[in-house]
């Protein structure tokens, strides 16, 4: 969301050694989104997040409702328990939330596909 909150959040990555650096980072973002199996929506009262998941890196991206990246990371639970203690979370903070599943796009894998490439290709 901003410069700040994206280095806070390098590091927490970082500091969890699920990635080795910045450009690490973006390649396992991009690898989650060029060839994610799972959509999900978390329904919050006005808003909502788009989860892309990738079950064989067990990683996810974690998109609003413009579009942008809001984060990326590692999953170390079940989609089950990690949507169980969201849900938890939102009851804690007096919030609904409704989790729907959506469906694979595609024409974004494919674009992502080609953004990743040429990022791997200016190592």
């Amino acid at each position: 969301m901003s410069e700040r909150t994206y280095l806070n959040h390098l590091e927490d990555r970082l500091e969890e050694g699920v990635i080795s650096d910045w450009k690490d980072y973006l390649e396992k973002t991009f690898e989650t989104l060029s060839s994610y199996t799972g959509v999900y929506y978390e329904v919050y009262g006005r808003s909502w997040d788009r989860i892309l998941y990738d079950r064989k890196r067990q990683w996810m991206v974690v998109l609003i409702e413009e579009g942008r990246i809001l984060s990326s990371m590692k999953v170390n639970q079940t989609l089950k328990e990690l949507f169980g203690n969201h849900i938890r979370k939102a009851k804690r903070d007096r919030q609904t939330l409704i989790i729907l599943k959506g469906r694979v796009n595609e024409e974004l894998k494919t674009k992502v596909k080609g953004i990743l490439k040429t990022l791997r290709d200016k190592k």
